[in-house]
């Protein structure tokens, strides 16, 4: 019997699914190259718990940005579990949109297939087939605390994008590449002493020399104050409202900063900076900011 080819499985899947009543899967297909992928996906209709469960088929070659793309301000895959099966790649991110990186803004879960050719999963978290690289931690995890695993030798882009819940992250000694990625102020950075590419400091992520902030953890303070000797700082992201934001007089201006100034605004009463910032922010609206010079 000659085995059904993957738009033929799509076809038979689409007229089971509008018997059913639910179409779940909007497709799109290339029927010269038998190839299937996801354009759309709309709100499941069963549960798993209070998780909404996504289960691509198992003829789909790809699922695309498009496809979950559009849902991150309707909310309609929330807190859903996500499998993906062998064959399929997750198109993670999109060269237009810098700011929206993976689909974990929606994710509790994701699993992969253990026969997986690309992928592989852990405790609901996306990682290359080899887990050295962790490329997505879904939003939705309840988990308070994660250690990432020892394996791990690279955080891809975005990987942290969002974070509901996740208050402590720990660095794993092998960990030497860790991408644009946005944590979020919230979560407390704690390094492994034996890593040779960063260290922690009171929450927040430096290089080891000490000359580059990856991160700032600043939850629940007051004032916030980047170490002396700190030359560039690649990311801030910030939650609530703080008293004072202090600079240190090694820090320099770099083009990073047309990225990172915006989350400065309405976020600090005060900022305190070195005098060679000030035409930075001279041409920067500053709204209500009490602007000190040192």
């Amino acid at each position: 019997m000659r085995k059904k080819s993957k738009v033929e499985q799509m076809e038979e899947y689409i007229e089971k699914c509008k018997n059913e009543g639910h179409e779940l899967f909007e497709f799109g297909c290339d029927r010269v190259h038998d190839f299937v992928c996801i354009s759309k996906i709309n709100p499941p209709a069963c549960n798993k718990g209070n998780h909404r469960v996504v289960k691509i088929p198992s003829f789909v070659d790809e699922l695309s940005f498009i496809a979950w793309h559009g849902f991150f301000s309707k909310d309609t895959l929330k807190n859903c579990d996500i499998y993906i099966p062998k064959g399929c790649k997750i198109e993670l991110e999109h060269p237009n949109y810098d700011f929206l990186r993976y689909f974990n803004y929606f994710v509790h879960e994701i699993v992969v297939a253990k026969d997986h050719e690309y992928y592989s999963s852990e405790n609901g978290v996306l990682f290359n087939k080899d887990k050295t690289v962790l490329l997505s931690y879904p939003s939705y995890k309840k988990n308070k605390k994660y250690r990432i695993p020892d394996s791990v030798v690279q955080i891809a882009k975005g990987a942290f994008g969002k974070n509901n819940y996740l208050k402590n992250l720990y660095i794993s000694k092998n960990v030497v590449e860790i991408e644009e990625c946005p944590f979020g102020n919230w979560i407390k950075m704690e390094v492994d002493p034996e890593n040779a590419t960063y260290k922690s400091i009171e929450g927040a992520l430096y290089s080891i020399d000490g000359k580059i902030a990856y991160h700032l953890y600043a939850y629940g303070s007051e004032k916030v104050k980047i170490e002396e000797g700190t030359v560039i700082i690649k990311e801030v992201l910030w939650k609530g409202a703080f008293d004072e934001l202090y600079l240190p007089g090694t820090v320099k201006y770099t083009k990073d900063w047309e990225k990172i100034r915006w989350f400065y605004q309405d976020i600090f009463k005060s900022i305190r900076s070195p005098q060679g910032l000030k035409p930075y922010f001279d041409n920067w609206k500053k709204n209500k900011i009490d602007m000190i010079y040192y």
